[in-house]
């Protein structure tokens, strides 16, 4: 992969970029942690959200008030029933009747409207469904008294639980609003196996049987399961938000990696016209080795005096000095100067020494300094030698 700047042709170092990214592990990770934790909040706020709205459930009495208020035009700011607007941790039981309507009584009669029957039908049906004694067959049956929001429970009460209603023809729906899902299948269940029992010998209805048990087609109930989900939930957008974050990181590096065009090996110094003297690893067992071997490279130059030049103010020369300078045994005089780029006199220690080694730091120090300091150089004629990599992480 190539890269093109107005200076040269630059060629991307994929060894390097991925220890540039190795390097900066920690990094990734507190970024990609930081955004999983803020996703992970958000995640936190939406389940939360819901467990409130779902805790914040209507009791029995609740439903049925709203039912009683609706039904009977007592406010009209009560726009729906709460069939049509279940409020929150509220759940619906549905169960299918057959009816066969026996329209025997009604053959034969001129200008007969059909719809008009069966309207009437449809309704004398429904009516007996929802009549007081199978409603208090089914709370004997299946002991609804002995619930405690039931203990008072009324048939004028159960009658606001009850949706029924036929869809079509012959498929009558019973619909039951409760917040007990299995109290309301069945009683729902219960009301089905009443009326066909009931409505067995009825004269307008030729056959009836249940098509369809009771089964829950509305539930807003909070549970440990859906507790259970949320907490998954959390855990998803966490999870998202770190892996986003790690390659949010990732692309910034790869950004500054690219355009912060530093020195890290030897093809970068060729690539501007400069030999590589040393590389100073990091590690400090290292170190002392490299340092000996720069030494011994040093005193083989036959130089008389030799300036150690740091690029910029990127280049430390605490150790250089210790190891180097601080024993004075060479046959050549190092001379040590302030970086270049802050410090222009430098040049000028280094025109005096006649030759020079250039410092520069692994990854920090900028290749455009290195170009301004070896111009400068050029201009007052002095040699440079090579270059010393310092803290050199990976060689």
């Amino acid at each position: 992969m190539e890269l093109y700047t107005p200076e040269k042709e630059k060629y991307l170092d994929i060894k390097q970029l991925l220890f540039y990214f190795i390097d900066n592990t920690i990094g990734i990770i507190i970024v990609g942690l930081l955004c999983g934790v803020l996703l992970g909040c958000f995640g936190f706020y939406k389940a939360q959200k819901n467990v409130d709205n779902n805790g914040n459930n209507a009791s029995l009495q609740e439903i049925m008030n709203i039912n009683r208020i609706n039904w009977g035009n007592i406010d009209t700011s009560v726009t729906a029933d709460a069939f049509n607007n279940p409020p929150a941790g509220s759940c619906m039981a549905n169960a299918k009747v057959y009816v066969d309507i026996n329209y025997s009584s009604v053959e034969g009669r001129d200008n007969l409207d059909f719809y008009a029957i069966n309207t009437r039908f449809q309704g004398d049906i429904v009516t007996l469904t929802g009549s007081n004694e199978i409603k208090q067959r089914v709370i004997d049956k299946l002991s609804l008294n002995t619930y405690d929001d039931m203990k008072n429970l009324s048939l004028e009460d159960m009658r606001m639980m009850l949706n029924i209603y036929f869809s079509g023809v012959s498929i009558m729906q019973i619909s039951v609003i409760d917040v007990n899902p299995e109290r309301a299948v069945a009683i729902s269940n219960a009301i089905a196996e009443e009326v066909v029992v009931y409505l067995a010998d009825y004269e307008s209805v030729d056959s009836i049987k249940i098509y369809e048990p009771a089964k829950l087609v509305y539930n807003s109930i909070q549970t440990a399961d859906s507790n259970n989900g949320n907490i998954k939930g959390v855990a998803k957008y966490g999870t998202i938000g770190f892996v986003a974050g790690c390659f949010i990181m990732l692309g910034f590096l790869f950004l500054v990696f690219i355009f912060k065009d530093t020195v890290r090996t030897e093809a970068d110094l060729a690539e501007l016209g400069l030999n590589i003297f040393a590389i100073i690893p990091h590690k400090e067992k290292k170190k002392e080795t490299e340092y000996k071997r720069l030494k011994y490279d040093i005193s083989f130059l036959e130089k008389n005096a030799l300036a150690v030049l740091p690029v910029d103010e990127t280049v430390q020369m605490k150790d250089f000095n210790e190891y180097l300078l601080g024993e004075n045994k060479h046959s050549c005089k190092l001379v040590a100067t302030d970086g270049v780029v802050e410090n222009p006199e430098a040049i000028v220690k280094a025109k005096e020494c006649g030759a020079v080694i250039m410092a520069v730091t692994f990854g920090k120090t900028l290749t455009k300094n290195v170009i301004f300091v070896k111009n400068e150089l050029k201009r007052a004629n002095v040699e440079v030698v090579g270059v010393v990599i310092l803290d050199a992480l990976h060689i």
